[in-house]
């Protein structure tokens, strides 16, 4: 999507660099893991997850973008919001 593009990063994550996020998501990744199976990767779901912090787009959008239905762009975020909170 835009690794690499720092630039893309910034404006989608508001981290600075790819690796930045890429790290934060090697540390909450295995406890992605015991979420029953989803149609995103778990590194979809934090995607999805940062960039509805960041940009704060309406679930409808996320779920175009993503290609999933709104109700589990939903509870995909609030799963990785729980999951990061831990």
């Amino acid at each position: 999507m835009f690794i690499g593009n720092n630039r893309k990063t910034k404006y989608y994550t508001g981290f600075t660099m790819s690796v930045m996020y890429l790290r934060l998501f090697l540390r909450v990744e295995p406890y992605i893991n015991i979420r029953k199976q989803t149609a995103l990767s778990n590194f979809q779901q934090f995607i999805l997850t940062l960039i509805k912090l960041k940009l704060n787009l309406q679930f409808k959008d996320l779920s175009y973008r993503f290609n999933i239905h709104p109700s589990t762009v939903s509870s995909t975020f609030e799963f990785i919001i729980d999951v990061m909170y831990q």
